[in-house]
């Protein structure tokens, strides 16, 4: 069962209502980022499903995480193993010297990006920077060892997944090496 989510058209709560009536075993939350993200969390919570929810980054981003409180607690999401604390990180060192704060996923890849696409800047047509990139192997990236796959027209980034804690009423994130 899918149901695309259109915060002006359904409320969080009907359309958790509508979803419950599957007997989901898992739920699957995706680019449900900010408020609606927020709402469904806790829609879910009230409505009693206790069973697996799943999302992308998007769900734990500070803000979801605020809002959803205690609704969040188990949320399992997936996001770049990117760490923006780690001061051992170079690109991490030199972010925090510049602007004074801890970088996000987001900055390490266009960072990544912009870096690679200049190791490409003599090539002068779309297709062969299209060629290059394809050809990407084991790239040390910010984020870790990165590989084109050509077939996608994707570079593969590391991934980690992980569950939302609640530590003393704050979120953390736990990593977890395969879903319950």
């Amino acid at each position: 069962y899918s149901e695309l989510y259109d915060a002006k058209k359904l409320s969080a709560r009907d359309l958790v209502t509508k979803t419950k009536q599957t007997k989901p075993d898992l739920v699957v939350l995706l680019g449900s980022g900010g408020r609606a993200a927020s709402n469904l969390l806790v829609s879910l919570r009230e409505q009693g499903y206790r069973g697996l929810i799943l999302s992308d980054d998007s769900a734990s981003f500070p803000e979801v995480l605020t809002a959803a409180g205690a609704a969040a607690k188990d949320l399992i999401f997936v996001a770049s193993g990117f760490d923006g604390k780690d001061a051992t990180n170079p690109f991490v060192k030199a972010y925090r010297e510049k602007f004074g704060k801890d970088p996000s996923d987001i900055s390490a890849f266009a960072y990544d990006m912009v870096k690679l696409l200049a190791r490409y800047s003599r090539l002068t047509s779309g297709r062969e920077i299209a060629q290059a990139i394809a050809s990407v192997r084991d790239y040390p990236s910010v984020l870790g060892s990165v590989t084109a796959v050509a077939e996608q027209k994707d570079i593969s980034v590391p991934l980690k997944t992980r569950r939302v804690v609640l530590a003393s009423g704050e979120p953390k994130f736990e990593e977890i090496a395969r879903l319950p």
